[in-house]
């Protein structure tokens, strides 16, 4: 499976993805979920290059299923990578300064630059959390059982389909940017 980049936003570190590690490899290597050096799960393997810091190798553990990529971030210390699903978001400059994206099971991600977020979708709970450079900006409740997807973003929202299995058809929604709500 191919890979997502999406550097869009403004960042201040580049990334490389590793199809294994470098023999010889002299870099620190952190192991995501936790920033251990001692080892950790199987995932997809970077190497990160900050603008005034050492380079660093990470693996991040897949999760169950979804999209993998790389993403950068409305903060430009911070870098989002997807691990089959699993999201982490890492300062590039700091990598014991981490945290999991509250979502399960990420197969879509969104740069909404006009709104300075970066929303993530979770088909295992079907909701979407978005995030700004501080950190969470919003979550969704649940939308629907099933199927959910965008299918577009406008200036002021996010519209999309879910499966509804009482009516055997799609649904539409739609989320409004500022606040989350639906």
């Amino acid at each position: 499976m191919e890979n997502d980049i999406n550097l869009s936003y403004p960042h201040k570190y580049a990334t490389e993805v590793l199809p294994e590690m470098p023999p010889g490899n002299k870099y620190a290597h952190y192991y995501y979920p936790g920033g251990l050096l001692e080892g950790g799960h199987d995932g997809l393997l970077l190497k990160i290059f900050p603008e005034k810091k050492d380079s660093w190798v990470a693996t991040f553990a897949k999760g169950r299923g979804g999209l993998s990529g790389v993403f950068s971030m409305p903060n430009p210390e911070k870098l989002c990578v997807v691990s089959s699903g699993a999201g982490y978001i890492v300062s590039a400059s700091e990598p014991l300064s981490w945290e999991k994206v509250e979502a399960f099971k990420i197969v879509d991600v969104r740069m909404i630059p006009q709104h300075n977020l970066i929303a993530f979708v979770d088909a295992d709970r079907t909701e979407i959390v978005s995030y700004n450079a501080q950190g969470i900006a919003w979550h969704t409740k649940q939308i629907g059982l099933d199927g959910l997807r965008i299918t577009q973003v406008t200036e002021n929202e996010i519209r999309g389909k879910y499966w509804d299995i009482r009516s055997d058809s799609d649904m539409e929604f739609s989320i409004n940017l500022q606040t989350g709500e639906l």
